[in-house]
């Protein structure tokens, strides 16, 4: 898988970036969103589960909501001009 995985949602370009370059023992908040001019808006807000399991591994713009699969199994709504989670779903 190459990465950074880049996806366009509404007026923003979200990008997931590989949570193995983060470092161990810590959330890695490895989503980021940019304006169109290539400036920051925000960084996903952490799910403040297990720190070495707690990262994003997939993103995607669905029914006008940004969704973040956490790899704790947890489906996140993101809020998308704060980066931070609205709602999650457990789906294991």
């Amino acid at each position: 898988m190459e990465f950074p995985i880049i996806i366009n949602h509404k007026d923003i370009v979200l990008k997931l970036f590989n949570w193995m370059d983060y470092p161990k023992n810590q959330a890695a908040r490895n989503v980021e969103a940019y304006d169109k001019n290539g400036n920051c808006l925000w960084v996903i807000e952490s799910l403040n589960g297990n720190p070495e399991t707690d990262y994003y591994t997939n993103i995607s713009s669905k029914n006008g909501e940004i969704h973040a699969f956490n790899f704790q199994c947890y489906d996140c709504v993101i809020d998308e001009s704060t980066g931070k989670v609205i709602s999650n779903k457990f789906t294991k």
